[in-house]
């Protein structure tokens, strides 16, 4: 499998705890009733904690041309402190209703600790933007009378997100 364990241990190390501001990729089976499709594959960068899961942006709902885009609008919030990597969350969460970040809205998703399929790998500090650019994602869609899954093509969650995006 493509996506397996092995494959996103490539990319970091798991962790137990994770930190606000840090890239992470998992794997992840959302088992909630309002959610038409999700992301299987996610990789995020984490912007806020709750008791039950997290929240963060979640680079693959948007298409490889809009991920530059908004990768080139982030970069004045990556910082390096005491040699690691950071985003600096609580800046731009207070920017997240920017019309020029509105791409990194559409991206935000919580997630919760109990439909983790895997630990969260920690993305190494000198991979981010590769990482980010070669998502590996896989969106499931869920039937909400039948509860069955099935694939769901990149395009359309895409599409559907730039539609949002454009308000629209």
């Amino acid at each position: 499998m493509p996506n397996s364990i092995s494959k996103l241990l490539n990319k970091g190390k798991a962790v137990g705890n994770a930190r606000m501001g840090k890239l992470y990729t998992f794997k992840y089976m959302a088992t909630e009733e309002l959610t038409p499709y999700f992301d299987m594959y996610p990789t995020i960068l984490m912007i806020g904690r709750f008791i039950w899961g997290f929240k963060g942006i979640n680079f693959n709902y948007i298409d490889h041309d809009r991920k530059k885009e908004l990768l080139i609008k982030l970069s004045e919030f990556f910082i390096e402190q005491s040699g690691q990597k950071f985003f600096k969350f609580r800046e731009f969460r207070t920017l997240l209703a920017n019309r020029v970040y509105r791409a990194a809205l559409v991206c935000v998703r919580n997630y919760r600790f109990e439909n983790l399929q895997s630990p969260l790998i920690l993305v190494d500090d000198s991979i981010w933007e590769e990482t980010i650019h070669r998502c590996d994602e896989m969106f499931i869609k869920v039937n909400p009378i039948t509860k069955s899954r099935s694939r769901l093509k990149s395009e359309l969650v895409w599409r559907n997100s730039l539609k949002q995006i454009r308000g629209n």
